[in-house]
């Protein structure tokens, strides 16, 4: 994912971080991918959706432009269901244009390609959305 955030530090212009993040409820896989890359943190939550207490959620998660960028150069090969958005995360990491005064604010051709990234990003990975493995997959055969 992209994300954006439009408050704080005295931002002029929104600040778009690059961030990759696996959530699941068994612990045995987040671990073999930290182990395995030596990338990013794992942390613990609970999900309170619906006002309930649920499982524990184990998410792991890299968020600076040169883990992003390795990271998911690393594991494209791999990939079957988000290989568009490994691609699009190595093309914004690449061509991301680092200010040496973030507080003066970016140029408005780079906030234009950050923006640009964020919504082809998000539409990418939007919610309620079924990702079927193929096109030949039946309808509701949903990868979860």
């Amino acid at each position: 994912m992209i994300t954006r955030s439009t408050s704080g530090y005295g931002r002029k212009t929104p600040s778009y971080t690059p961030r990759i993040k696996i959530a699941m409820t068994d612990i045995e896989a987040i671990e073999y991918v930290f182990e395995s890359t030596g990338f990013g943190k794992i942390n613990k939550e609970v999900d309170r959706r619906d006002g309930g207490i649920r499982k524990v959620i184990y998410q792991w998660q890299v968020h600076s432009l040169e883990k992003c960028k390795e990271f998911a150069e690393l594991i494209l090969p791999y990939l079957v269901v988000k290989i568009p958005q490994a691609k699009l995360m190595i093309e914004y990491c690449s061509r991301f244009c680092i200010q040496n005064k973030c507080m003066d604010g970016v140029p408005k051709d780079e906030r234009s390609y950050r923006e640009d990234m964020y919504e082809k990003m998000h539409k990418l990975n939007m919610r309620n959305r079924p990702q079927r493995l193929s096109p030949k997959a039946p309808r509701g055969d949903a990868i979860v």
